[in-house]
């Protein structure tokens, strides 16, 4: 039950960087500052938000999915992230009991929920985010972990050469961008997590993943083959499941 709870916070956690931090972005602020400040504002009047219009879904379940202050609709985005966040991480617990890697586990989904919804909507993958990752998991396998710390930097350090190597030599040849180094950040993160023993593990089942989405929007005639698509929530997910593999084993 408490881990849900805090679930439920962290699901409120996400929602404010999936909204705040591309904008930030885009107006070239702190991404650190931008996650704290302005309080939490309507996205469609910007009226300040009371601590009772920001309590995890029952806020939400009490003035049925509007604004008090304009009647604007709230994007049921909020309620199902809240609601997913809280649900994993009881699941989470409930399977691997208090301790540190179920605490860092836990950062790890948050970090990588956060960025795959960013990346989906946006394109865009913050440094805040990625770069934050990436430390945090070479402290946890300085303290404990999934790997050694060696195992750990080289995963970070190849992770990237991997990633911008392929990104530089697309721009060369083709005379335009490919794939931005947010997701070489990205790599470099899970890298720093998993170790550069799991890089070929992460790419090729984010490649699949990534390609299966792009197959699967063309069916539903969402976009053309030519068209940009994310590689950040294929490494999400990639990242996720190799992670609970390795701290299963």
């Amino acid at each position: 039950m408490g881990c849900a709870l805090l679930g439920l916070l962290m699901g409120y956690w996400i929602n404010q960087a999936v909204y705040r931090l591309p904008r930030a972005i885009e107006a070239d602020c702190d991404g650190v500052l931008a996650l704290i400040w302005p309080p939490a504002q309507c996205p469609t009047c910007q009226a300040s938000l009371g601590w009772y219009e920001k309590i995890p879904l029952l806020s939400f379940a009490l003035q049925r999915g509007h604004c008090r202050h304009c009647g604007g609709t709230i994007a049921w985005r909020y309620p199902l992230v809240e609601a997913f966040t809280a649900l994993l991480y009881a699941l989470l617990a409930s399977y691997f009991g208090w301790g540190i890697h179920l605490g860092m586990l836990l950062l790890l989904v948050s970090w990588l929920l956060a960025l795959l919804l960013i990346d989906w909507h946006t394109m865009l993958l913050p440094d805040v985010l990625t770069l934050s990752l990436l430390w945090l998991g070479l402290l946890f396998n300085l303290v404990t972990g999934f790997t050694p710390l060696s195992s750990a930097l080289y995963g970070a350090m190849v992770g990237y050469a991997l990633l911008w190597t392929l990104s530089t030599g697309y721009a060369l040849l083709r005379k335009q961008e490919g794939m931005g180094l947010g997701d070489a950040k990205l790599l470099a993160a899970l890298g720093a997590w998993l170790g550069w023993g799991a890089l070929p593990q992460l790419l090729m089942l984010a490649s699949l993943l990534t390609l299966s989405g792009v197959l699967l929007r063309r069916v539903r005639g969402k976009t053309s083959l030519q068209q940009p698509f994310p590689f950040g929530p294929g490494l999400a997910l990639a990242g996720f499941w190799i992670a609970l593999l390795a701290h299963v084993a």
